[in-house]
């Protein structure tokens, strides 16, 4: 879904009468920025806080909770999935 979709979609909930052609560009572009904003912020979280494991390091490192990296190397699907809550990242 587009931010255009999501835009149109809660303001066809609302009343609409004293919104003029140059607000839905604004408030379009805010939520381009927020949204550029809250995914750097993410990344950097994941990037901090990634669990990279050499072979060895578990029993089998090719067990589906992890991702290959090439050579010895896997990263812990989990230590990615659960960096932070969205909910929260979000508000």
């Amino acid at each position: 879904m587009t931010r255009k979709e999501v835009l149109t979609e809660w303001l066809s909930q609302t009343d609409q009468t004293n919104f003029k052609e140059g607000h839905y560009f604004v408030i379009e572009e805010a939520m381009k920025e927020y949204t550029r904003l809250k995914c750097q912020e993410l990344l950097l979280l994941v990037a901090e806080k990634v669990r990279i494991i050499e072979d060895g390091d578990v029993d089998n490192p090719y067990e589906e909770y992890f991702l290959d990296l090439g050579g010895s190397l896997r990263v812990d699907k989990d230590s990615i999935l659960n960096v932070i809550d969205l909910e929260k990242l979000c508000s």
